[in-house]
């Protein structure tokens, strides 16, 4: 997602990185992914990211059936910044806190307690997932990301076109994933936002994926939504 104190995404809230196993019809535009990148250098300001304020949101769904959605707290993270541009960040995402938000009590504790195993995630053996940046380039893609209502991206500051390249590590498995964001930032504060999907079979989560025989067939595909925000 969060590809990342005061605040770098809200994003965590609603539901990062990410996580989802069920799958309705994605519109997110797929993240390129590939082998696992190095990581650059943090050069200029380091921003702490407020992680009340910051959200990974993820939706998934079924060949046929119902979309589920959530969430994944953020642990920790920090963004660099250079100018006005970022420079490189890592948010590590709490996998046991993934918390589902679209059925009732009794419905969002099963499907939580099915995506915490290991059918999924095996979040007692990975506790965690993290995305840090590799790669920034500025004026390069376009995004579908929306900037917040009333304000004009150009006054606001946000670059619209930023692509971000990072290393996403899920149940141990670290692949680049490159991605379109919206990018307002400064020395003092950050405001980070992208939407896009992943193959979670890149990332061994297998489980009633089109190549499975097991249950209902589940769509390989997870939509993120990544809100940070970072800052003094």
């Amino acid at each position: 997602m969060r590809l990342l104190s005061h605040s770098v995404v809200r994003m965590l809230c609603g539901g990062l990185f990410i996580l989802s196993s069920c799958g309705s019809t994605q519109n997110s535009e797929a993240a390129k992914t590939a082998a696992a990148q190095q990581v650059i250098a943090t050069k200029g300001h380091i921003l702490p990211i407020d992680t009340a304020a910051s959200k990974v949101l993820w939706r998934g769904s079924k060949l046929i059936g119902a979309d589920h959605s959530g969430y994944v707290p953020l642990l920790e993270g920090q963004i660099s910044v250079q100018g006005s541009q970022i420079s490189g960040g890592k948010i590590t995402m709490d996998m046991k806190a993934l918390q589902p938000t679209d059925q009732d009590l009794e419905g969002n504790t099963k499907l939580k307690a099915h995506l915490s195993s290991q059918d999924f995630f095996s979040v007692d053996s990975f506790p965690s997932a993290s995305f840090e940046i590799t790669k920034i380039e500025p004026g390069t893609s376009t995004s579908s990301v929306t900037p917040d209502s009333g304000k004009d991206a150009k006054a606001a500051g946000i670059q619209t076109n930023t692509t971000v390249t990072g290393n996403m590590t899920i149940k141990g498995i670290t692949k680049s994933i490159t991605f379109p964001a919206e990018v307002h930032a400064d020395s003092t504060a950050v405001d980070f936002r992208a939407a896009f999907a992943i193959d979670r079979t890149n990332w061994g989560v297998n489980y009633g994926s089109e190549n499975s025989i097991k249950d209902k067939i589940i769509n390989k595909n997870i939509d993120f939504q990544i809100n940070i925000k970072a800052g003094k």
